[in-house]
């Protein structure tokens, strides 16, 4: 069987699992077939990237037909039980390290008796800068054909049999399948602690784990960056142009990385991406950037390859990212909610982290309110009411930081203030008849970050106007009745790009959390379980018409805001109990525990100022 008849029995998006942790993300389709790699770095080019075309690189056991896989859905290690020729095999892939380069370890067992297995690599370059993937057999015959080299060995029960894929440096180190073994079992037990923090959560906790997971293999190591994806242009419509290039560190995703590890407990962790964030805004000066590589460099421009089919034939395939130049104000007020998320969860306060908030509130303050791209990124610019939610975050925050740090500094806080007013008044008179904030002030198309305010506490559930917001955008761009998911913003927006984009997951999960802040845990919990039922265990960006998830998958956005939510589920819960006073008796046990253990239990990202 040729790769090409393979592919047209491939799964969707979402029947892939992320074999990742520790900066390192490779997707793995039911087969076993691993589909997507990049390395070393996480926004290098592919070197293995079947996921976007036929006939692209890959590495796979010939022949097999996917039979079942492990619980996991994302791990340093996965497991997976296929049929080659009839008969059952055990398959064990892990991302390992040699001397901090990534390698792949493949193992196979037999369950009845011996059976011979071949493994496939076709290392065939996306372009020129691709990383080439070589193959070792730790047992078996080795054959190599231009950019194809097979290994033949034979899988027996009770015993692991292996093929190792990697740079040469990673591969040559004296292999044993028992070192293997004994450094996946490391691994795995350092991924166990993903689930220590899910006490915090009462309902679906295993999203959590997920989420931290997927943020673990997300951060790249070495930097402590934080990239939005590891995968680039899978389409959030099939056959259509809306693909792009998220291999990158965006502030807001480093900035919700922060957020959530605070919320549940992870301070070691949401320290880290406070250093960062504060790292990259120190850098850049002024407003940042809205992303970068992970090592801090410039993104790079964005390009096409018309080479490279597409997943279900969408073009263009893009590498890089032309919202690099734009002006986006959502990111600084993620920063600032980061760091305030942080001090208020650990008691520790972050005084770099505050030096950096009040540098960018006075830059965002004399920037004035002119056009940008808005959360959504929209390509020309335009005079956007998320630039004002982000503007009232960052002032917000601000001001509530400045009285953790310097009280005195009334005269400090008073333009903040002024500017926290001033952004709030705009976006409340801006709202439309329905209720729902606009995306485009004067225009009558709503926004879905329109939500963000009450999801944010800037408004709080006794102020009528929260529940008109809520309300309202639930009305314009719900989907179902009852609503089960969300658009960002309504079909008929020319945003410069083809096709029905669908409902939004993060959208989707903001309405959990906004309907959680104003008390409605019946219907957030709901809603909750309607995402959780449709949503895949690695969640993209976009549900489709026909229930598929489409986009770069998985998305760090999607599952740092399924744990908010379910997170925010949790606290409106005790308050619906226990009240006001129950939340904060709640809260202050969190945040005695979070000082006793300073628990870091993830991996301990080293920290390179970009």
């Amino acid at each position: 069987m040729t790769v090409a008849d393979l592919d047209q029995h491939a799964p969707r998006l979402d029947q892939h699992r992320l074999l990742g942790w520790d900066g390192m993300a490779a997707l793995v389709d039911p087969a076993g077939a691993i589909e997507w790699w990049c390395h070393p770095r996480l926004d290098d080019d592919p070197s293995l990237w079947r996921l976007l075309d036929p006939d692209g690189a890959v590495a796979q056991w010939s022949g097999a037909v996917a039979r079942r896989t492990g619980d996991r859905t994302v791990g340093p290690s996965l497991r997976t039980v296929v049929e080659v020729g009839g008969r059952e095999v055990a398959c064990w892939d892990a991302l390992l390290r040699h001397d901090g380069r990534p390698f792949i370890a493949r193992l196979v067992r037999a369950a009845h008796g011996p059976v011979p297995v071949s493994h496939h690599l076709d290392a065939s370059p996306m372009r020129g800068t691709s990383t080439a993937v070589h193959l070792r057999a730790l047992h078996g015959v080795e054959e190599r054909h231009g950019p194809v080299t097979t290994a033949a060995l034979e899988a027996v029960p009770h015993e692991w049999r292996a093929v190792l894929l990697g740079s040469p440096s990673a591969l040559d180190a004296p292999w044993t399948v028992d070192s293997l073994v004994e450094q996946i079992e490391e691994a795995e037990a350092r991924s166990a602690n993903w689930d220590a923090p899910t006490s915090v959560i009462t309902i679906h906790r295993e999203r959590v784990v997920v989420a931290l997971g997927v943020l673990d293999a997300c951060t790249a190591a070495g930097t402590g960056a934080v990239i939005a994806s590891p995968t680039t242009s899978l389409p959030e419509v099939r056959g259509a142009d809306r693909q792009f290039d998220y291999r990158y560190a965006w502030l807001r995703d480093a900035a919700l990385a922060a957020s959530i590890a605070a919320l549940v407990g992870e301070v070691g962790v949401a320290g880290r991406h406070v250093d960062w964030l504060v790292d990259r805004c120190v850098a850049c000066g002024g407003i940042p950037d809205p992303m970068s590589a992970v090592d801090g460099e410039a993104t790079p421009a964005e390009t096409a390859l018309p080479d490279v089919q597409g997943w279900a034939s969408s073009r263009p395939v893009r590498l890089g990212n032309a919202a690099r130049d734009q002006l986006q104000l959502d990111g600084p007020g993620h920063v600032a909610e980061a760091v305030w998320i942080t001090a208020t969860t650990s008691g520790r306060l972050h005084r770099a982290g505050f030096g950096v908030v009040a540098d960018l509130a006075d830059a965002v303050g004399a920037d004035g309110q002119g056009p940008s791209a808005g959360i959504w990124e929209l390509r020309e610019p335009a005079n956007v009411s998320s630039a004002d939610v982000g503007r009232w975050l960052l002032f917000d925050r601000a001001v509530r930081l400045s009285w953790l740090h310097e009280p005195w500094a009334w005269r400090r806080r008073r333009p903040w203030r002024e500017a926290r007013r001033a952004a709030r008044q705009r976006f409340l008179d801006g709202r439309l008849p329905s209720g729902a904030a606009p995306l485009v002030y004067g225009e009558p198309h709503a926004d879905g970050a329109g939500l963000l305010p009450v999801v944010l506490g800037l408004l709080p559930a006794s102020d009528p106007v929260a529940a008109e917001l809520v309300d309202g955008t639930f009305r314009e761009l719900g989907h179902g009745d009852p609503v089960d998911a969300l658009r960002r913003y309504p079909l008929a927006v020319d945003d410069g790009f083809h096709g029905d984009a669908g409902c939004f997951v993060p959208v989707s999960w903001w309405g959990v959390s906004a309907l959680a802040q104003l008390g409605r845990v019946r219907a957030a919990e709901e809603l909750a379980d309607r995402l959780c039922q449709s949503l895949p265990g690695l969640q993209g960006e976009v549900i489709a018409p026909d229930g598929e998830v489409l986009g770069n998958t998985p998305l760090v956005w999607s599952h740092a805001e399924a744990a908010r939510a379910l997170y925010l589920l949790r606290v409106a819960g005790i308050r619906d109990r226990a009240g006001r006073v129950g939340v904060a008796a709640w809260r202050a046990l969190q945040l005695a525990r979070a000082q006793r253990t300073g628990r870091s239990s993830r991996s301990q990202k080293v920290k390179n100022p970009s």
